[in-house]
């Protein structure tokens, strides 16, 4: 269950970070993976691939 919960809100914040503007990126994630480095790995690397 956590893994799904752990994608589900990586595809969220991924959404969200495609809105914004390259510039703005690192700061919103910043504030929405702040404790949770594994996250920010993630979307940092989905949003690369993109």
């Amino acid at each position: 269950m956590a893994d799904k919960s752990f994608h589900n809100q990586a595809k969220e914040i991924f959404a969200e970070a495609l809105q914004l503007e390259k510039e703005k990126r690192a700061e919103y994630l910043d504030g929405v993976c702040q404790s949770n480095p594994d996250l920010r790995k993630e979307i940092e690397s989905l949003l690369e691939s993109f």
